[in-house]
This record gives C-alpha cells, sequence and structure tokens, in this order.
C-alpha cells in the first residue's frame, strides 16, 4: 500500500502525554503534514472505543505489543478511522520494554516478521518506527517482504533514549539501502535542524517530536507568540474534550521559556481545572501588556 502523498515534508511525532487531538490538529495548522496519536497498546484498543475526527488528517495510528493477532486485530478495527498504522519497534522505555514491546522486539525478527505480515492484509499503508541496531538491515529486509510504506529512523540506539548524539550517517544509510519512504527523527528543536536532515540524509520527511512542544509554529519556521498559540491550544482542547492531564502538560510547555515563567508556574501549580489555568494565562497575558 503506497504512502499518501502529504501536504508538507514534515510530521508530528508520537508523544505520549502530548499527541492528544488539539494538538495534533494545531500543528497542522502551523505546517506538519502528518500527525501521529501517541504511542497505544493494542489490546487498549481492541477494548476500547478511540474517537477520532475529521478534521484531525491526516493521521497516524501508532501502536504498540507483541501478539500479532491482537495487534492486526486493533489495526483492523480502525483502518477505516485513520490514513497509517503504525508499529513502533523503537520505544526504549524499560516498563515498554520489559512487557516485550517496542525495542525489544527489534531482537526478535521473526515475531517481527509475524506481526507485519498479518498488518499486510490492511487495507491502509503501514509504517514502523524503530532506532538504530545492529539489526536494522535484517529488519528493513522484513519490512520489504511484508510491503510496510515507511519507515522512521530514530537516530539513536535504545541505549541512548534521548540523550547523545544523533546518528545522521545512520538516517542517511537506510535511504540508500531501500525504495520504502524514509522518515528520519532525532534531535530537531529548529526548522533549521529539520533542514539539516533533510540536505544531509536525502531522506523524504522528517519527524518533529519535543522541538514543537510549546512551539507548534516550528513547522512553518514563523515565530508566533507563544501565549497566542496556547489560547488557540485551549479553544481546540475544549472544543475536543481532551484530556485535562493533556492541558496542564501543555500549558507548562507553552509557558517554558517565558519571562516570568518560574513565578507562572507557581500559579499552575495550584490549579485544579481547565477555567483556573484560563485564568491565570489570561492574567499573564494582560500583566505582559500592561
Amino acid at each position: 500500500m503506497r504512502f499518501p502523498k502529504l501536504k508538507t515534508k514534515l510530521i508530528l511525532a508520537p508523544m505520549a502525554g502530548f499527541s492528544d487531538t488539539a494538538f495534533r490538529i494545531l500543528c497542522r495548522k502551523y505546517g506538519a503534514g502528518l500527525a501521529y496519536t501517541d504511542m497505544l497498546h493494542a489490546d487498549f484498543l481492541t477494548r476500547h472505543d478511540m474517537k477520532f475526527y475529521k478534521k484531525d488528517k491526516p493521521l497516524t495510528l501508532q501502536i504498540f505489543g507483541n501478539d500479532a493477532d491482537i495487534i492486526y486485530k486493533a489495526g483492523l478495527k480502525y483502518q477505516d478511522k485513520v490514513d497509517i498504522i503504525d508499529l513502533n519497534l523503537g520505544c526504549p522505555s524499560h516498563k515498554i520494554i520489559s512487557s516485550g514491546s517496542g525495542s525489544y522486539l527489534m531482537n526478535k525478527l521473526n515475531k517481527v516478521d509475524e506481526i507485519l505480515s498479518k498488518l499486510s492484509k490492511l487495507e491502509i499503508p503501514v509504517s514502523v518506527k524503530l532506532r538504530i541496531h545492529k539489526n536494522l538491515k535484517k529488519i528493513v529486509k522484513i519490512c520489504e517482504d511484508n510491503s510496510v510504506s515507511a519507515i522512521c529512523l530514530h537516530g539513536r540506539t535504545v541505549e541512548q533514549g534521548f540523550s547523545g548524539k544523533v546518528d545522521l550517517d545512520a538516517i542517511k544509510k537506510l535511504k540508500e539501502m531501500t525504495k520504502m519512504i524514509v522518515i528520519g527523527n532525532g534531535n530537531v528543536f529548529k526548522y533549521s535542524d529539520a533542514e539539516k536532515m533533510f540536505d544531509y540524509t536525502k531522506c523524504d520527511y522528517v519527524m518533529i517530536g519535543r522541538g514543537s512542544l510549546g512551539n507548534p509554529a516550528i513547522f512553518k519556521n514563523k515565530d508566533v507568540d507563544k501565549i497566542k498559540m496556547f489560547f488557540e491550544y485551549y479553544r481546540l482542547w475544549k472544543k475536543y474534550k481532551c484530556d485535562y492531564n493533556n492541558l496542564l502538560w501543555h500549558t507548562l510547555a507553552f509557558t517554558k521559556s517565558l519571562a516570568f515563567s518560574k513565578r507562572l508556574r507557581v500559579e499552575l501549580a495550584k490549579c485544579r481545572n481547565d477555567v483556573e489555568i484560563f485564568k491565570v494565562i489570561r492574567n499573564f497575558k494582560l500583566c505582559r501588556h500592561k
């Protein structure tokens, strides 16, 4: 199945606690060509009914787990509601690894083959997100044999987590070894970081994660007032009835680098609901313009 043609070359990464409907829609407004859900367990997806919206497209549903039948069942359930199904093979979390999922599966080639063989039966494109690993070439071959449309490579090893240098050479080599769509990922905190990754690796798309937090305008390479973007997010958060914890984490991200942010965070820590958060930010905005 062919990877869809996107309006832009930049993609919003899956991020636990941050990749809610409101933030995905806001990032697309500022130039993200595609957005991912956060990483969701296949068993959870089969047991619950996730709600997705027409405005929240194009969208990739990222799944993790280690049971091929359950992962396929989850993909089958949601293939009419999303545009791409992504299998996470790169999460470095000890909790996820100990459950036999995420990057743990990069050591289990037969299991990866079994899962992707099942997912190849879906009627929408399948992608894979992974990290630098000794089995990378073998996994690429497995992906090709199972008609995977795209591979997203985070340019670090599992052991590195989210620290240390990103290996652009690894992303470049991946692009050279396969005809699949290649998405580069890792340490993109400025628009120029994405340009550097494109220029050096020749990857097809660049995925931005932490660099978008508090700054969705990174996708458009524009300097936009963070308080303005917060209120845009807040309106979407209300409209789509997202989780309160999402609002709290995003509020902290939008205000992190602002003047008086420490004082602001003290006030935010006292908040117990979205109305109180809104008032704190509104008062901060009014004081800032006096």
